[in-house]
């Protein structure tokens, strides 16, 4: 078979394009955000990474930690994705699908589907762990975890109402925005198109997803969210879908860590085991949510 040379180097011009505006971001954000800290503290740079690696339990550093996590999250995903499309004059709502809202059914029905997906993750996280893995990458993965929690306990202490709602708003609504705008938004359709196949555009934007959040852990979870997600926008048309959906997800497990004394949401921090059929069930719910999607999809499409 022979190469679309062409066609290949405009694909990997593209991805390069993306890369470059995406690091470019990060380290702007990275440097700002470091600025700010040093305004704000009034402390040295490695005062700052030493926060950064190791958090402790007090309001100023837990706020410190979300506006760091805003400023570089929006900035390594959602604004190089709006700069790549002004710079190659791409129509910015229309190519993102922005321009189509959503209606109360697909509301409802992403409400639903965000429940059920903390029941389901949890029961994929389960699986993820009983991979039989290399004692090098389980390792890892054990560094990792360590990384993660220490940066998650920093950021999920929540004294107050005042950081209930700014963890709502950086890791629900930043979140969602900046990452659906990178991986549902711009990189689904550009893997769609260069491979011809749909379904590839989804599976190789999820896996990406899953990676950057660098938690081998919860690699087939996350992933499979991130497939969710794929189709939930594919089948209805509008980002606004999988934004929400993705916003709820987040702002769920932020209320868990804020009412974890309760003693339901304190069973989703400290209980290691779900049970099986709550899995299968929340399983069956996601199915049933995107078996409608699709429906209403499919009976968009003109009859032949």
């Amino acid at each position: 078979m022979e190469i679309d040379w062409k066609r290949a180097w405009y694909f990997i011009s593209q991805i390069l394009s993306i890369l470059g505006f995406t690091f470019f971001g990060l380290l702007v954000s990275y440097s700002v955000a470091l600025f700010a800290g040093q305004q704000y503290f009034k402390c040295d740079t490695d005062h700052i990474e030493s926060m950064l690696n190791n958090p402790s339990l007090e309001p100023a550093v837990a706020m410190f930690l979300r506006f760091f996590q805003m400023l570089t999250n929006f900035g390594t995903f959602g604004i190089p994705v709006i700069i790549y499309l002004i710079v190659y004059k791409y129509p910015v709502f229309s190519t993102l699908r922005l321009n189509k809202g959503i209606s109360f059914l697909q509301i409802i029905g992403t409400l639903i589907f965000a429940v059920a997906a903390i029941f389901g993750m949890s029961l994929l996280s389960e699986f993820n762990h009983w991979l039989p893995l290399p004692e090098s990458v389980n390792e890892a993965a054990q560094r990792m975890d360590e990384t993660q929690e220490k940066l998650i306990s920093g950021m999920m202490f929540m004294p107050s109402s005042v950081h209930l709602l700014a963890n709502l708003i950086v890791v629900g609504l930043v979140a969602a925005i900046s990452e659906e705008l990178m991986f549902r938004g711009l990189l689904q359709p550009f893997f769609k198109n260069w491979t011809h196949n749909i379904h590839l555009g989804i599976i190789i934007s999820a896996a990406i997803f899953s990676a950057i959040h660098f938690d081998l852990s919860n690699f087939i979870p996350r992933m499979a969210i991130g497939i969710a997600f794929g189709y939930l926008f594919y089948w209805s048309g509008s980002l606004w879908v999988t934004i929400l959906a993705h916003f709820l997800n987040n702002s769920i497990e932020v209320l868990i860590y804020y009412y974890k004394d309760n003693s339901w949401c304190n069973y989703f921090l400290e209980v290691k085991y779900m049970p099986v059929m709550w899995g299968i069930g929340a399983m069956a719910v996601i199915g049933g949510v995107m078996f409608l999607f699709y429906k209403k999809h499919k009976a968009s499409l003109p009859q032949a």
